[in-house]
């Protein structure tokens, strides 16, 4: 009894201070990555007058290393856009015309922006055509 009595105390002490090694090194990371969205409806006065909705993503960086880009390569990763609970991705998200011969990540302490729109109509005969409306 007294062994199984001391082999439990070593590993109840181990487990411990194993705990408390991984409580104070992750209270110790201040890394932080914000992700704001918001979505807007405007006239396209430019080209037909049509109802149309924006969409901006905006991702912020505040950590020590650099994060995946908005760019168009990794959008397809890391985007998804949801309607009604369903993934219903326009082919407008993955398009772009950036310029794919640079680093692909946001730097630390700094922020991206990705924003793209499509006429109301056409996305209701899209999401029509995919079930989700």
């Amino acid at each position: 009894m007294q062994i199984f009595y001391r082999i439990d105390c070593f590993w109840i002490c181990s487990v411990w201070g194993l705990f408390m090694i991984l409580n104070v090194s992750c209270s110790t990371m201040h890394d932080s990555i914000s992700v704001e969205n918001s979505v807007s409806f405007f006239k396209d006065e430019l080209n037909s007058n049509q109802t149309s909705i924006e969409f901006k993503i905006k991702v912020s960086n505040q950590s020590k290393n650099p994060i995946p880009d908005l760019g168009v390569m990794n959008r397809s990763k890391f985007v998804n856009f949801y309607f009604n609970g369903k993934v219903d991705d326009p082919m407008e998200l993955y398009n772009g015309l950036e310029a794919i011969n640079h680093e692909q990540t946001i730097p630390s302490n700094s922020s991206r922006e990705f924003q793209w729109h499509d006429y109301l109509e056409t996305m209701r005969k899209n999401l029509r055509f995919n079930g989700n409306i």
